[in-house]
């Protein structure tokens, strides 16, 4: 078996584009040496020992939206559909008119239900932000409890107007 038949075998095989020269070499070796073994087995072989298993891409867990030129309806439209798209719709209700006039303040600390974790929340006019970040402990007592992992998560809104009626925005929600 030539050197390339195997190569494009194992490719075929496995989905691995690239693979190594003197890893190849060992197994047409012993493909060469075995009057037994087939393309395929000796393909199997390279595949079981020297490809490591790819990860899987996790699913897409966040929306991101920047646009120009565009009214706040319109910003806000496009924000919804992207958190549909990524399957995100819990955060839906967040994107609402009110963005643009809430001025809670800027608030940052670092407990809450007696576990330290990372937490930001900053709501001002057309800047929105909602940060948390579970700690171990907390994540792991959680787990425990109910059997699932919490989640942290990232939301970020911004709008900012260039003129009476139109701005540029940015959005971004993540679950971590």
């Amino acid at each position: 078996m030539l050197f390339e038949e195997l190569e494009a075998l194992t490719r075929r095989l496995t989905g691995k584009r690239q693979c190594s020269y003197t890893e190849f070499e060992a197994i047409n070796a012993v493909y060469m040496d075995s009057d037994t073994m087939t393309k395929q087995e000796a393909a199997e072989l390279w595949r079981t020992r020297y490809v490591r298993a790819r990860k899987p891409h996790p699913p897409k867990t966040y929306a991101q939206v920047q646009r120009n030129n565009v009214t706040p309806a319109q910003f806000n439209a496009a924000c919804r559909a992207a958190l549909r798209k990524a399957g995100l719709v819990g955060w839906l209700d967040f994107i609402n008119p009110d963005l643009l006039t809430n001025n809670d303040g800027n608030i940052s600390h670092n407990a809450r239900d007696g576990y330290d974790h990372d937490e930001i929340y900053r709501v001002l006019p057309g800047d929105v932000q909602f940060y948390a970040k579970p700690s171990p402990a907390y994540a792991k007592e959680i787990l425990e409890k109910f059997g699932e992992k919490p989640v942290g998560y990232n939301f970020t809104y911004e709008f900012e107007f260039d003129d009476d009626k139109t701005g540029h925005g940015y959005c971004f929600v993540t679950e971590f």
